[in-house]
């Protein structure tokens, strides 16, 4: 093989550079480069994305803090000042999923709205752990489930359910019942 980016001129026999045939090849490398770095770029964004979603999913607000503990199996923490809530969304079946509009009235006449989620699924879904200690060192709450109802604090029942329709559309598989 030869390089193309040299030619020879037919009358002379003198070898001249052509720079536009070299120019394509270096065209086509920053081409491959942009494609995976803007794959990279579109990864990380829709992690971003899945992670907005599961944490409205799981709170009812854009502004807790969730982590990811682990990407594959969708296992995230939701951390307040007391507690710390993990769910195994990887475990969770999907199909047993419900939400309900929850309208509630205090003795004083003031009305708040809530959504309940109950998720229900194969092995651990739920895990809550508490900062109290009791005498021992030992947290006063410590308890696994396979289900979970969340109540979350909003009105706004339809962005709760896309947003648990985004987290199995775009993230996590969930576990399908046995039956």
């Amino acid at each position: 093989m030869y390089d193309r980016s040299w030619a020879v001129c037919c009358r002379r026999g003198a070898s001249l550079y052509n720079p536009l045939i070299n120019l394509r090849g270096t065209v086509l490398k920053a081409i491959a480069l942009m494609t995976l770095l803007l794959t990279l770029g579109t990864a990380q964004a829709a992690d971003e994305t899945l992670l907005k979603a599961v944490t409205f999913a799981l709170t009812g607000t854009d502004d807790a803090h969730v982590t990811a503990l682990d990407w594959d199996q969708c296992v995230f923490r939701v951390e307040e000042v007391n507690v710390t809530e993990t769910y195994h969304l990887g475990n969770v079946d999907p199909a047993r999923t419900t939400f309900e509009r929850v309208k509630s009235t205090s003795e004083y006449g003031d009305v708040s709205y809530f959504v309940d989620v109950s998720i229900f699924g194969e092995g651990t879904v739920y895990e809550i752990l508490s900062r109290f200690e009791d005498k021992t060192g030992a947290p006063l709450i410590k308890r696994e489930s396979a289900s979970d109802q969340l109540r979350l604090a909003t009105h706004e029942y339809e962005r709760v359910v896309r947003a648990w329709k985004y987290i199995y559309l775009h993230g996590c598989k969930g576990h399908p019942s046995s039956f």
